[in-house]
Parts: structure tokens; sequence; C-alpha cells
């Protein structure tokens, strides 16, 4: 049985405005200020790192994802989604596990970085999105 452990890494976000964190089946995601910090189970690019490099982090250390002035940020069970500005427009963007599609970007493959998912930028009508067990659903206005 594994034990809870203390992240000596949170001290990091000790003067950052944390304004949310969701957590996946194996992965957190943290929203401070307008970036997005990811860490745990590494697999399917959940945390924004490549699951086949060699050098990888420990899994209790955050990872800065590259993607700025997010607003915020959503999970699935190993996937994970961001809408962020992109000049003045809003933009959705999804990275994990994508075996079945559920990333909506088109293909089955898995994203260690976040890809624009070209359907909910174009319409730009995202409301809010929640998750329930293994899929996301997205409601529109």
């Amino acid at each position: 049985m594994n034990k809870p452990e203390q992240m000596d890494t949170l001290k990091y976000f000790k003067n950052q405005n944390i304004k949310k964190v969701v957590c996946g089946a194996n992965h957190t995601l943290l929203l401070a200020g307008d970036c997005v910090y990811a860490w745990g189970n590494q697999e399917s690019g959940q945390t924004g790192i490549n699951p086949l490099a060699k050098k990888k982090l420990p899994p209790l250390h955050p990872n800065k994802l590259a993607t700025k002035k997010v607003l915020d940020i959503f999970s699935g069970l190993n996937h994970c989604f961001l809408i962020a500005l992109k000049g003045t427009e809003k933009i959705f963007k999804g990275w994990g596990y994508n075996k079945y599609g559920q990333l909506g970007i088109g293909d089955k493959e898995n994203y260690w970085i976040p890809q624009e998912i070209n359907f909910f930028n174009d319409n730009n009508i995202i409301k809010t999105i929640k998750r329930i067990k293994p899929i996301s659903i997205i409601f529109f206005i």
C-alpha cells in the first residue's frame, strides 16, 4: 500500500497565485497565475513530459508546461485540457492518453505537448467541461 508523501516542491508555489488544482487517475494539474504545472504518472504524456525520454522527472516533481496565458484547466483519467489566450482569442488544447480519440484532435495518438483542438477553437463555443469516469464531456453555450 502506498503512503501519502509530502511534496517538498510545494514550497515552489508559496508566492504564486494558485487558482485551481485538478486530478486525473494518477496525475495532478495545478494552475498558478497563468501557467500550468503537472506531476504524477508520465506514461501517456499527461504531465507534459515525453514518455519515451530517457531522463524523466520524479513523479512528485512539478513540470511547468510551455503554454502561457492559461485561463482554466481540466482533467480526464489520463488526459488533460486547458483554455488559454492566443492574442485576444480563447483556444482549447488537449494532451495525454488518446487511444480512443478522446482529445478530439482527429487521431488516436498520445500527446505530451498540448495540442490545439480546432473544432472547439473554430466554433468558440466552450462553456465548461466535466469529467465523468473515463470520458470528458464538454457543455456548449
